[in-house]
């Protein structure tokens, strides 16, 4: 407010519809929650400009490597130790995919499963070698009784997140494998 910022993304610790309930910047994704709401989230096109504000908590270990092209600037100003404040042009392919990706969680929960497969499937075109994609359209393809490619989806999920283990990925993996076996015992 007091930079007059208003066209600005933001990844934070915690539900972002809370967030946006005091701030004016876009959602990016994070790994916790940010897709929990009725309001259909807008997909992050793979090249972000403007101010960025990040939360620790989306820097790895607890997040993956989505920020890593704005991470490897120095940031503008810090926000109580725990704000990370980036301004420029940031080529985030992998932010993009996790939008779709995170999209399609929250479609499948609104019981809109075509588009959450769409989702899916866009997410991982931007990140083919990121395990979270995977999983789910993985899931969205389970759901939509497609069998087949959810274990293939699943089981390329697997492996991604064993070939880089990480606490993000180790997560991943768990889910894909709880997913993997629900499929498998269904006749």
């Amino acid at each position: 407010e007091r930079e007059n910022i208003t066209d600005c993304g933001i990844a934070t610790f915690g539900y972002g519809e809370l967030v946006q309930a005091y701030q004016p910047c876009k959602l990016l994704p994070n790994d916790y929650g940010w897709n929990f709401t009725e309001k259909l989230v807008e997909a992050v096109p793979p090249v972000v400009e403007g101010t960025i504000f990040l939360s620790v908590a989306t820097f790895p270990p607890l997040g993956g490597d989505e920020y890593q092209p704005i991470l490897k600037t120095e940031p503008v100003a810090i926000i109580g130790g725990s704000i990370f404040v980036y301004q420029g042009r940031f080529e985030v392919p992998l932010v993009a995919a996790m939008s779709y990706a995170g999209r399609a969680d929250q479609l499948i929960e609104l019981g809109r499963l075509d588009e959450a497969v769409a989702d899916g499937q866009k997410s991982v075109e931007l990140a083919p070698n990121d395990p979270r994609p995977h999983l789910l359209l993985g899931a969205a393809f389970a759901l939509i009784n497609r069998p087949d490619e959810a274990r293939r989806e699943l089981e390329t999920s697997i492996k991604l997140a064993e070939a880089n283990p990480s606490m993000v990925f180790e997560w991943t993996k768990f889910q894909a494998q709880n997913a993997l076996r629900r499929i498998k015992s269904t006749p």
